[in-house]
């Protein structure tokens, strides 16, 4: 069996007291599901790190105020087209975009669109709990 680190960070802004979530449309593998930013963790990266990194590479979102771990961890396992078994495990962080800067959302090749979208909006969108359950403890922190 693979072992597999992964991270995942869910992106806010807040204008007013509303948060407002990120979720990105993914397009590949027939993965036609909405979901936050996600990415494989590199051997020589720290999980901030990979966060950081996979945050600019899917959304091209520079300014961002903080980012940071919730705390929360999802573990599944999984079958490869190939056969093979893989065991994951996916961190989740929380990021705040400035909304000073008027960013556009720049998305990567592996997206079809973006949505800003609130909380009620987002949890109905999300098609797996761990994503809720990261959700609902971002939310917390947040309002």
């Amino acid at each position: 069996m693979i072992d597999q680190k992964a991270v995942s960070v869910i992106i806010y802004s807040k204008k007013n007291t509303h948060p407002k979530f990120l979720l990105l449309k993914y397009k590949i593998h027939d993965q036609k599901h909405w979901d936050f930013v996600k990415v494989k963790v590199k051997p020589e990266e720290t999980l901030q790190d990979a966060a950081i990194r996979e945050l600019k590479e899917e959304t091209g979102l520079r300014k961002i105020l903080f980012i940071k771990s919730l705390n929360k961890k999802a573990k599944y396992t999984f079958t490869k087209d190939t056969g093979e078994q893989v065991s994951k495990s996916v961190t989740f962080f929380i990021a705040k975009l400035d909304l000073a800067d008027k960013q556009a959302v720049l998305l990567s090749e592996e997206h079809q669109k973006y949505l800003w979208v609130d909380f009620k909006a987002t949890n109905q969108l999300l098609l797996f709990l761990p994503q809720k359950m990261a959700l609902k403890a971002a939310l917390r922190k947040v309002i």
